[in-house]
C-alpha cells in the first residue's frame, strides 16, 4: 500500500512572532501600577479606591481584548489546515469502516458457531453428569470470556466439565433426607444460580421460619391457660383482690419521701382440672414470672 504524507515547514511558523510594541506597554503599566500595590485602603480613601480598582480592571480588559484578537488571527492559518487534514482523513475513515463493519461480521459468525459447538458439547456432558437438570445459557452467563478470540475451545469445555460437575455433587446433597419437604424450595434455588451454598441458605431460613412460628403458638397456649376464679372460689379471688389493690391503695397515700418497699407476699390456695399438656405450660408460666407454687390437697 502506497503511504502519502502532509509536508509543511513548522520553522517557518515557530519562528513567526507578533508585532507590537510590547515593552513600551509593559514599562508603562509598571510604571502607572506601582503606587497602587503599595496603597493602603482606609475608610476616608475606601470610594477613591474603588474607582481607582474599577479603573485597573477597565485598563486590564483593553489588553485582553488586544490577546484574543492576536490569538485568532494567529489560529486562522491553522483553522484553514485543520479543515483540509480533517478532509483528508474523512476519505481513510470512510475506507476503514466499510473493512471494519464486515470484520466485525465474520467475528460474530465465529463466535456464534464457536458457542454452536460448546452448546452441543455441553449438552452431551450435561446428559451423563447432571441427568439434565442444569442450562447452557445460565452456564454460559457465569463465563462471559467463551466469546472472547483469545479464549479456547478447550478451556470452555473443561469450564463446562467443572460447572457440571458442581452441579451434579449439588443434586445429590440436595436429595438427602435430611431436607426433608423442604427440597423442592431448595431445588427451585438451587436452579437460579447452580449454587449449592444459596440452596442451603434457604434450607436455613425456612427452618427459622418455622421455629419463630411454633414459639409463637407456644407464647399464645401459654396466654390461654393462665388459672381462671370460678364462682365457688370466690373468698379466693377477694384475697387475691386485696392483694393487688392494696399495694396500690398503699403507694397513693404514701408520702413520696418514704422510700418504696418489697411488695407483701400473700399465699393463695385454689385447684385447677387441666390436662398434662396444660399442666406443662401453667407451670412454665408461674417458673417465668418468678411465681412459687405447690400441690394442694382437694
Amino acid at each position: 500500500m502506497a503511504e502519502f504524507e502532509i509536508k509543511t515547514d513548522l520553522k517557518t511558523i515557530q519562528e513567526q512572532s507578533v508585532a507590537a510594541n510590547f515593552d513600551e506597554a509593559l514599562a508603562a503599566v509598571r510604571e502607572l501600577v506601582a503606587p497602587y500595590k503599595a496603597m493602603v485602603v482606609t475608610p476616608e480613601t475606601l470610594k477613591n479606591a474603588e474607582k481607582d480598582r474599577a479603573a485597573l480592571r477597565r485598563m486590564r480588559d483593553r489588553f485582553e481584548e488586544t490577546r484574543k484578537a492576536v490569538k485568532k488571527a494567529c489560529m486562522e492559518p491553522y483553522t484553514r489546515f485543520e479543515t483540509q487534514i480533517k478532509e483528508i482523513t474523512g476519505e481513510i475513515d470512510g475506507a476503514v469502516e466499510n473493512i471494519d463493519d464486515q470484520v466485525k461480521a465474520f467475528e460474530e459468525q465465529a463466535r456464534n458457531e464457536k458457542m454452536t459447538r460448546l452448546r452441543a458439547y455441553f449438552d452431551a456432558v450435561n446428559a451423563k453428569s447432571a441427568e439434565g437438570f442444569a442450562e447452557f445459557d445460565k452456564i454460559a452467563a457465569k463465563h462471559p470470556d467463551w466469546k472472547n478470540k483469545g479464549c479456547s475451545e478447550e478451556k470452555a469445555q473443561n469450564d463446562i466439565q467443572l460447572e457440571l460437575a458442581n452441579v451434579e455433587m449439588g443434586l445429590q446433597v440436595l436429595r438427602s433426607p435430611a431436607y426433608g419437604p423442604h427440597v423442592d424450595a431448595m431445588m427451585e434455588r438451587f436452579a437460579q444460580s447452580y449454587n449449592l451454598a444459596d440452596a442451603i441458605n434457604t434450607y436455613n431460613q425456612i427452618k427459622r421460619r418455622e421455629e419463630w412460628r411454633v414459639e409463637a403458638e407456644q407464647r399464645a397456649s401459654r396466654q390461654a391457660v393462665r388459672p381462671q376464679q370460678t364462682e365457688q372460689n370466690a373468698p379466693t379471688y377477694e384475697t387475691t383482690r386485696e392483694a393487688e389493690e392494696r399495694p396500690a391503695e398503699a403507694a397513693q397515700s404514701a408520702p413520696e419521701t418514704i422510700p418504696a418497699q418489697e411488695p407483701e407476699l400473700k399465699r393463695i390456695e385454689f385447684w385447677v382440672e387441666i390436662t398434662r399438656e396444660q399442666g406443662r405450660l401453667l407451670g412454665a408460666f408461674l417458673r417465668s414470672n418468678g411465681i412459687r407454687y405447690g400441690s394442694v390437697k382437694k
